[in-house]
């Protein structure tokens, strides 16, 4: 297991991570300030953040993003996507295709 799975099991066991592993077409996640949250995301999802700022980063994108209320990421290959709370937000995870 990679560095990055461990610290996500070990978010997640203390309350910090909250995981998406099937996740429907369609789910809503709050987020506390500086919480963090993480799934896997197929080609065919977004991720929209609909209220607050998060910062995003993907498994194999040197890029970081910032998502403010009313804007949407769309990964480009699949992976691990990890959201951080820059202040209380919300986002959903929506299938496409």
């Amino acid at each position: 297991m990679t560095i990055a799975g461990h610290a996500s099991r070990l978010l997640e066991r203390i309350g910090l991570l909250k995981s998406a592993k099937h996740a429907p077409p369609e789910t809503t996640y709050p987020l506390a300030r500086e919480q963090v949250w993480s799934a896997v995301f197929r080609r065919e999802e977004i991720l929209t953040c609909k209220q607050g700022v998060v910062w995003l980063t993907q498994t194999g994108d040197i890029r970081d993003h910032v998502l403010a209320a009313g804007e949407t990421f769309q990964p480009t290959r699949r992976g691990r996507i990890a959201v951080t709370a820059l202040e209380d937000s919300l986002i959903v995870q929506r299938r496409v295709r």
